[in-house]
């Protein structure tokens, strides 16, 4: 989506999810400029935490408002999850701020399961190249991968 095509209340959320990670230790890719100049940018704000063991990437798509959730250990296994927030912004960037600790991907799928519970309905996660509900019966499945 465009800048000038966003409601303000979509341009808000993308500044305070910048800002809050911002704080957080999380970087901003250089593709922020482009959307800053009236490009066509979706997600609308992409910001990436590194540490030592893993690599996270929050990406925040305004015209459906969610924040995918990209999360990698150094060795190359990861998950990708989705979050629909709805109107508890606040609440989903401080779990994320708490993901960043997250030191293996055990820790980062018990994160997850915490997500689910404050969540519910709400939460999906890459399964077989598509993205499916998380429930509970699925949370296991998620602790076997």
């Amino acid at each position: 989506m465009r800048k000038y095509e966003m409601t303000e209340e979509q341009l808000q959320k993308r500044a305070q999810i910048i800002r809050v990670l911002a704080n957080a230790g999380w970087q901003g890719p250089q593709r922020a400029k482009a959307f800053e100049r009236g490009e066509l940018c979706i997600p609308e704000a992409v910001m990436e935490y590194r540490s030592e063991t893993m690599d996270i990437e929050s990406a925040y798509v305004a015209e459906y408002n969610y924040i995918l959730l990209d999360a990698h250990e150094k060795s190359g296994r990861g998950i990708r999850f989705a979050v629909y927030f709805k109107d508890r912004l606040e609440t989903l960037l401080n779990l994320i701020i708490r993901l960043q600790d997250s030191s293996t991907l055990t820790d980062c799928k018990k994160y997850i399961k915490e997500l689910l519970q404050v969540f519910p309905s709400n939460v999906y996660v890459a399964k077989d190249e598509e993205f499916v509900e998380l429930t509970k019966s699925l949370s296991n499945w998620l602790e076997k991968q």
